[in-house]
């Protein structure tokens, strides 16, 4: 128990450092970049994501999950595996070259058809790389995925950052995200000992694929909708708009999603060594969901708050849209974690016809919602997505705690008082501070001193329990 605790520690640290400094790095770069792209560049090349994204999703077949679940996988199911990703993904790579014209006129946006063509590279190039990162995240060795992700944002970022200095165009980047995939590729290959043989089992593959074909469809379905509303956004408004939420939405995912996804891959092959004991089951999901809601409710409750200042150091005038969107996506993300981490108990359960059966529903609530809302203005649009989140919240915590006895009451009854306290705190720091100060460097910089003062104390007033378990964890890591 203690052993397992502490890989689930380092792991959820070593990964956090990865996916943070990936992402810090990344949005550093893409805030310089901002200064010699306009909006509608950033807008166009944010019309490709919703390609890429499905067919990522596609390549990887569901097979990640079902590899690191099978704990007597063989060197002949990953190189069946291997060889099948890099089969399917240049297959995709045809047939998406193919439809570039389509795409293009979809959007009539002319240039699109040659930014396709190199854009959708990614798509073969990250699928030589999937069964290292599977094999090291399956091992919980984040460290090594770490050195690697970092190397490759740097370098890639660096690089797109001289394109746009000298060419001023939305070419910088493509060229940033194809460098940061290949170079990412590269070095998982070069710092992992795993080759593969020269063996493919079709009994490998249909044995893995009755288990990652429900969870393919499931993600593909959760894929097509988390991007939808880029195509949506694409096709009925402008690329103007489009670049400013794609920015919007970068920046509000770097606490959210990005915790949440730490949280969310290292609980997995944690919880799997649970799958058979349902009250351990229980007792480790309640305390990384509690956690990670503790933490990220109040960073985008906090964020919610600074969101004008914010954008005002960050951006010139034309992103001025782009800081109303960030609010409102913060108060989104803030159920993002309940969302996604709720969902690994019915894959460490085996439940995949379930699992598919709930992003089915999830789906159908969203797209009813998208229709709705595509009627009012771009601002009435993104307040869907929190509709949405709100309503299916409920749904999710009701089907996945009904595995581990843990019902939506105790759950709401356990997270209600993370939730209150940031809605507490953002509202004093956005709406009192600023009758005080005026100075956006000043008022950002108070809000998040008082803010941050705000949430310790009454945490600490109230004894709050995840509040606690933090602090635990903190004070382990550093008397190490």
């Amino acid at each position: 128990m203690i052993s397992i605790k502490q890989q689930a520690v380092s792991g959820v640290v070593w990964s956090a450092v990865e996916r943070f400094s990936s992402l810090a790095i990344q949005m550093i770069c893409t805030l310089v970049i901002a200064q010699f792209l306009t909006p509608a560049d950033f807008g166009v090349f944010g019309m490709l994501t919703f390609f890429t994204a499905i067919s990522q999703c596609l390549v990887d077949s569901g097979f990640r999950t079902a590899l690191i679940r099978k704990n007597d996988a063989q060197d002949v199911d990953y190189s069946s595996v291997f060889y099948f990703n890099i089969l399917f993904s240049i297959v995709l790579y045809l047939v998406l070259f193919s439809l570039a014209s389509p795409i293009s006129v979809f959007y009539d946006t002319p240039i699109l058809e040659d930014v396709c063509k190199y854009s959708f590279l990614v798509i073969p190039i990250s699928s030589i790389g999937l069964i290292q990162g599977t094999i090291l995240t399956k091992k919980l060795k984040f460290k090594t995925i770490t050195s690697a992700t970092i190397i490759a944002a740097s370098v890639s970022g660096i690089a797109g950052i001289a394109w746009a200095y000298v060419f001023r165009n939305l070419w910088a980047l493509v060229f940033q995200n194809l460098l940061y995939y290949t170079l990412q590729t590269l070095l998982l290959w070069i710092i992992t000992n795993w080759r593969p043989v020269f063996k493919f089992s079709i009994l490998s593959i249909k044995n893995l694929f009755s288990f990652s074909f429900n969870m393919m469809l499931g993600t593909l379905i959760a894929t097509i909708c988390n991007n939808v509303y880029l195509l949506v956004i694409g096709k009925l408004y402008t690329p103007t708009a489009l670049g400013n939420y794609t920015q919007a939405q970068k920046l509000q995912s770097i606490p959210s999603s990005s915790i949440t996804e730490v949280i969310q891959r290292v609980s997995y092959p944690v919880l799997v060594k649970f799958q058979e004991d349902d009250e351990m089951l229980k007792y480790a999901y309640k305390k990384m969901i509690g956690l990670t809601f503790f933490v990220v409710s109040n960073i985008m409750f906090l964020l919610m708050g600074v969101s004008t200042p914010l954008f005002n150091i960050l951006f010139s005038e034309e992103w001025n849209m782009a800081g109303r969107f960030f609010a409102i996506l913060c108060f989104n993300g803030v159920f993002y974690p309940l969302h996604s981490i709720n969902l690994n108990i019915l894959t460490v359960k085996g439940k995949s016809k379930e699992f598919l059966y709930l992003e089915v529903s999830r789906r159908c609530i969203l797209m009813l919602i998208i229709a709705i809302s595509a009627f009012g203005t771009i601002e009435v649009f993104v307040w869907g997505q929190v509709a949405y989140s709100i309503i299916v919240l409920v749904l999710n915590l009701t089907v996945c705690g009904r595995y581990i006895q843990y019902s939506l009451l105790e759950q709401v009854k356990d997270l209600l008082p993370s939730f209150l306290l940031g809605l507490f705190t953002m509202s004093i720091i956005k709406f009192v501070i600023p009758i005080f100060i005026v100075n956006t460097w000043l008022l950002i910089c108070g809000q998040l001193f008082v803010g941050s003062i705000i949430i310790l104390s009454i945490a600490y007033i109230t004894n709050n329990c995840f509040y606690k378990e933090l602090i635990q964890i903190v004070r382990q890591k550093l008397e190490r």
